[in-house]
């Protein structure tokens, strides 16, 4: 079922959203050599884990696109957002820690506006601006968020995240 801030696909809608992208990495080294069926089962486990957290929060996956996610969450959600994200982030972690698989996930959040809207021939979501692709260029290991969506965090998240410049991003303190 489409979130309800995610306009029909008949026509574009431009809106501020938190938008992320989830991003595995050391993902073609672990699994290089493997069979296919084994890569693909493994990624449909983390696309439902994926799809959980971003659900969860009233978020939205627009897309997997192998190993990564582009995610967008309203601008009434984006606090609750970054939660699940960074939850994801933790939870993906651990995932891979169980199965003893040598990765990690980037998360990059930004918040802005966006274009959003049916692309192509098929009824396929899409989100499309500048705030897509500075959150795509984002460059980090780990978790990151841009001033522009560490502002959309209440000041009792904020205390989870330590700044880092330059550029300026926010990484989650950790104990």
């Amino acid at each position: 079922m489409r979130p309800s801030f995610v306009p029909a696909l008949s026509h574009p809608v431009t809106t501020n959203v938190l938008v992320a992208f989830c991003d595995q990495y050391r993902f073609m080294v672990n699994t290089r050599g493997r069979p296919s069926a084994e890569v693909f089962a493994e990624l449909n486990d983390f696309y439902r884990l994926t799809e959980e957290a971003v659900n969860t929060a009233g978020g939205l996956v627009i897309k997997f696109m192998g190993d990564a996610a582009l995610i967008v969450f309203s601008e009434e959600l984006a606090d609750p957002g970054i939660m699940a994200l960074l939850a994801l982030h933790d939870r993906a972690e651990a995932w891979f820690h169980e199965r003893r698989i040598d990765s990690g996930l980037h998360v990059n959040a930004h918040f802005g506006e966006v274009t959003m809207g049916k692309m192509g021939s098929i009824d396929r979501l899409d989100v499309i601006g500048e705030t897509v692709n500075i959150c795509a260029t984002l460059s980090h290991r780990g978790f990151a968020l841009t001033p522009q969506a560490f502002r959309c965090l209440t000041p009792e998240h904020r205390k989870r995240f330590h700044k880092f410049t330059p550029p300026v991003t926010y990484h989650p303190e950790r104990e």
